[in-house]
């Protein structure tokens, strides 16, 4: 039996950590969350643990600006 998913999903199912045996359908009010932001937030929650008060007291205003645009 052919496959019954198109391969142009393929591609986007490698955006997300989901494991291989589980079709995921819920990605609008909670939900895997692609790779890249995934790794981008885990790369920001690195930058909090090594230097919370640099992160916290000092650039978290122009973080969350940046976030919001």
């Amino acid at each position: 039996m052919k496959d019954a998913q198109p391969s142009r999903h393929g591609s986007y199912r490698k955006l997300f950590l989901l494991r291989d045996d589980v079709i995921f359908l819920n990605h609008g009010s909670f939900g895997a969350c692609p790779r890249p932001v995934f790794e981008h937030f885990q790369a920001r929650q690195r930058e909090l643990e090594a230097e919370p008060v640099e992160f916290l007291g000092r650039r978290f205003t122009q973080l969350m600006n940046e976030a919001r645009r």
